[in-house]
């Protein structure tokens, strides 16, 4: 897949991840792969963001890095332009 331009997310949308992250909330994700297609993981929990190269990336708790712009759901939340919609 080609790499895309990272867009970056809504400041509320960070400090969800934050919570998930400090609160050890165990949750599902979705996210598109390399390939452009989703993927999603059930019973997971964040545990960390980093930035590289001024993109960032949540690391999960079974050892995948997700770039935050390709998260489409988050903690049973829907993802619309960066940011999570109830």
């Amino acid at each position: 897949m080609k790499k895309t331009t990272y867009k970056a997310v809504d400041c509320g949308f960070h400090d969800q991840i934050e919570a998930a992250i400090v609160l050890r909330t165990l949750g599902s994700i979705s996210f598109l792969n390399a390939e452009g297609k989703e993927e999603q993981r059930e019973a997971i929990k964040i545990l960390d963001w980093v930035n590289k190269n001024k993109e960032e990336f949540v690391i999960l708790s079974d050892g995948t890095d997700i770039r935050i712009d390709k998260l489409t759901s988050f903690m049973g939340k829907v993802v619309v332009d960066g940011s999570c919609a109830s």
